[in-house]
């Protein structure tokens, strides 16, 4: 049986990860996003939220873990998993205890079974006090496997043990040591970021791959939770390439740009790679909605804008007079809101960052 890991978002604002099986079970990985983002990502692949099997989260950091979207997976049915530490973290952060059938039964060196899928918690360094007890995670199914692995502080014996033998590997590759260096960010910060509680510097990261990575044949690596501010996706993809001594046979990846939503496979321990493609009409983007959907400033109709409506009468070289029937001016703001459409909801007039649909689904889950 073959896994398939995509993913969402990775870095300091936020981080979602996708992993699903042949038999069609899928799971999430940290939830460091808002619910109507989460919504939004889950809609760009087609998928309904309420489908997935369950997600499992590595720290309790608030771009891993964000309660709203916790609290709406939990209402909706998907029970959400998590080590008692990270869960007090989460808890208290909320205000109020996640109830339905998300727990605390996430353990380190304890299985977890997720449809099919076998997930293997380890403990790493990462922690500045609110992080509770931060994992890595193994996930198997069958013959198959792959790790995931960010916000390290440092890679120890213990995580090099729960990755090794993977065929895909999601490992952070945080900073870039003189990028970060030159920062605005405080002393104390810069600091924290690079001691054994922080974050992989590239040389960490590609030793680790080295290590990982020696001896087989074929795999793949995708670079994550790179820092906006203290990388680069070429610095980073060049030091791993420099560690694996240009092997070709291992395939290396960025979760970056159009590394984001693109789809890792992996069978037979090899691991092949396929770019997103936007369904149509796309979803999952806030974007003006050119043809079907625009509505023109002008007439009100479909299809066209007011400088190519044909109902539209010429004053002058540039202007144009809207017909009398039309009630709002074509640069009016209600006139642009209505010339974009929600990639949450698929309804116009607003966009997908103020749109409630997420409320709304969270609010039948709790009446129901």
């Amino acid at each position: 049986m073959s896994l398939h890991l995509r993913i969402l978002r990775s870095g300091s604002s936020g981080n979602l990860t996708l992993v699903e099986n042949d038999a069609g079970a899928r799971m999430l990985i940290d939830v460091g996003v808002t619910r109507s983002a989460l919504l939004a990502e889950l809609d760009a692949l087609s998928i309904d939220v309420r489908s997935l099997a369950g997600a499992v989260l590595t720290h309790a950091h608030g771009d891993h873990a964000n309660p709203g979207a916790l609290a709406l997976l939990d209402a909706v049915g998907v029970p959400v998993h998590a080590t008692p530490g990270t869960w007090a973290a989460v808890a208290q952060r909320a205000g109020t205890p996640i109830r339905g059938q998300s727990a605390a039964d996430l353990h380190p060196g304890r299985a977890l079974a997720i449809a099919g899928m076998t997930v293997h918690a380890c403990r790493v360094s990462h922690d500045n006090g609110t992080a509770g007890d931060a994992v890595c995670f193994r996930v198997e199914t069958g013959s198959e496997a792959l790790g995931y692995a960010t916000d390290l502080g440092t890679v120890d014996d213990a995580v090099l043990a729960n990755l090794r033998g993977v065929g895909l590997l999601v490992l952070e590759s945080n900073h870039d040591v003189d990028m970060l260096a030159q920062t605005d960010r405080p002393y104390t910060t810069r600091a924290w970021i690079r001691g054994e509680r922080g974050h992989l510097r590239n040389e960490q990261a590609s030793a680790a791959l080295a290590d990982l990575f020696d001896g087989r044949e074929g795999g793949a690596a995708v670079l994550a939770h790179l820092s906006g501010q203290a990388n680069t996706p070429e610095r980073a993809l060049a030091c791993a390439r420099a560690a694996l001594r240009g092997r070709a046979e291992i395939a290396i990846g960025v979760a970056t740009g159009e590394g984001l939503r693109a789809r890792w496979s992996l069978h037979g321990g090899n691991a092949t790679f396929s770019p997103y493609t936007p369904p149509l009409p796309s979803a999952g983007i806030f974007q003006p909605v050119t043809t079907r959907g625009y509505t023109c400033g002008g007439c009100g109709g479909s299809g066209h804008n007011r400088l190519t409506c044909p109902s539209r009468v010429r004053t002058g070289p540039f202007r144009a007079t809207p017909p009398a029937t039309t009630t709002s001016s074509p640069r009016s703001p209600s006139g642009l809101r209505r010339a974009y459409r929600c990639s949450s909801c698929g309804e116009t007039g607003h966009n997908a960052a103020t749109c409630g649909r997420a409320d709304r689904l969270l609010a039948q889950a709790w009446a129901g």
